[in-house]
């Protein structure tokens, strides 16, 4: 999972990268805004591959929790790292098993009460943010959870200094006797939320003069009416990564397998999947002519553009893509980017395995 997931972030960059369009690409303000979105994506592509049997034989309670752990080091190496937090209690919490997808749930508040979660740590955690976001039923196209109102949605923030950074984690966060009391007040209890916690011990100054934010841990909590989330439906949108400028219709991953996935705690949208050693067909509508510009196979081993306009055929506005068997080789991503005369563009990806 790990791989796959690794892949299709890849794939993705270096098609943007490909296409000529200049997308641009959406930015956020805010350090806890930008924290989010690439831890998100770290603990959703390592805690499917580590874990080496099932999720919920033998859980803790900071393991329904996904806590993350990372280490600041100027070379930012990928390195696994010790848990350096203990003991943890999500006071008067529900901690839910789903025995059906095999799942760990986030520990599960109830509505109008104060969330409190306690754990020992020798960490000294000097900053930290706290964000609220909508409930797991509704997804951006992204397939993170909705965020309305970044405003509102940081319950506790960082913000950049003249010297660093500062933050207001301390409001919610108490140390006392080698324990860390962490309460988020009951009026942001509210019914099908989701709430991300990152905490920081003290950054150090680097070499070029940058402020670091230290040693971490991240950990997800929530307050939803329904204690085990049902199986949420995404998009083939969302499913397969597309931007569509040209406004194509019926996108239809013919003989692949789409499938509705999980991280072990979460659901999110399954690339489109097809056999290793048949042919790949797609096909979609759209009444403005297109051209193939990007067809790049994408694996461990780096990346190469296979497009050929012999691949490609359509008749009476409907494009059919077929990617001949020979290609299709086990681990390998596939991403696509049309283009109409006017420089907009259709891109998606897939993979096969």
């Amino acid at each position: 999972m790990k791989k796959k997931l690794f892949t299709v972030i890849l794939a993705s960059t270096l098609l943007l990268s490909a296409c000529s369009s200049g997308q641009k690409t959406e930015t956020t303000s805010s350090i806890e805004e930008t924290t989010t979105t690439t831890t998100e994506a770290t603990t959703t592509t390592t805690e499917a591959t580590t874990t080496t049997q099932s999720p919920i034989a033998n859980a803790k309670p900071e393991d329904y929790a996904d806590i993350h752990y990372s280490l600041e080091k100027d070379d930012y190496e990928d390195v696994p790292v010790d848990p350096f937090a203990s003991d943890f209690e999500f006071v008067d919490a529900e901690l839910i098993k789903d025995d059906q997808n095999n799942m760990i749930i986030y520990p599960n508040y109830q509505a109008g009460k104060n969330m409190v979660v306690k754990f020992k740590s020798d960490k000294q955690f000097k900053f930290g943010a706290i964000s609220q976001r909508e409930s797991s039923k509704q997804y951006d196209t992204d397939y993170y959870l909705l965020i309305k109102d970044y405003e509102k949605a940081n319950i506790a923030k960082i913000a950049s200094a003249t010297k660093g950074y500062t933050s207001t984690i301390s409001k919610f966060l108490k140390y006392n006797n080698g324990v860390y009391t962490l309460t988020i007040p009951s009026k942001y209890a509210k019914t099908d939320s989701q709430f991300f916690i990152q905490l920081y011990t003290k950054g150090k100054s680097f070499k070029d003069g940058d402020y670091g934010l230290g040693d971490s841990m991240t950990f997800f909590i929530r307050c939803e009416k329904e204690p085990l989330p049902a199986k949420p439906t995404f998009t083939i949108e969302q499913h397969a990564g597309v931007s569509n400028e040209v406004e194509a219709t019926d996108l239809t991953f013919v003989n692949a397998k789409i499938e509705v996935e999980n991280d072990e705690h979460t659901f999110y949208p399954g690339v489109p999947t097809y056999t290793a050693g048949q042919d790949m067909v797609i096909t979609f509508k759209c009444d403005k002519e297109l051209t193939l510009s990007v067809l790049m196979k994408v694996n461990e081993n780096g990346n190469v553009d296979i497009k050929d306009p012999n691949f490609v055929t359509c008749a009476s506005g409907t494009y059919t893509v077929t990617i001949p068997a020979k290609y299709a080789q086990s681990k390998d991503l596939f991403s696509f980017c049309f283009e109409s005369a006017d420089g907009k563009e259709l891109y998606f990806y897939f993979i096969c395995i």
